[in-house]
């Protein structure tokens, strides 16, 4: 569970347009709460479209053998996830990536 400010908003599921209807529905304090839950998540939800850019933008590096350029794109997209401490699975892909890459690399 997502809780959010003072009021412990459970924004779990909840999208920066959902929480608009919830702020302009309320008022006060209540209110307050729910437009700065707009402000967060606006801002989660972009660094999630850039990382998601960023990852395809990777793997169309990757189909190209573009191994530099993809390691840099994927720990881009890792460094925007990082912001958020319960997320991790931009790090995984670029490690299990970087291991297989490593495995290439190896002479037979």
């Amino acid at each position: 569970m997502t809780c959010f400010g003072p009021r412990k908003l459970n924004l779990e599921g909840i999208r920066s347009g959902q929480a608009r209807l919830a702020a302009n529905a309320t008022r006060g304090d209540e209110a307050t709460c729910w437009e700065a839950a707009v402000t967060w998540l606006s801002e989660v939800e972009k660094d999630a479209g850039q990382a998601a850019e960023l990852a395809d933008r990777a793997f169309a590096a990757a189909e190209q053998s573009r191994w530099v350029v993809t390691s840099a794109l994927l720990r881009q997209a890792e460094s925007l996830e990082a912001k958020y401490h319960q997320l991790d699975g931009y790090q995984q892909v670029r490690e299990a990536f970087e291991c297989w890459f490593a495995s290439l690399s190896q002479p037979a």
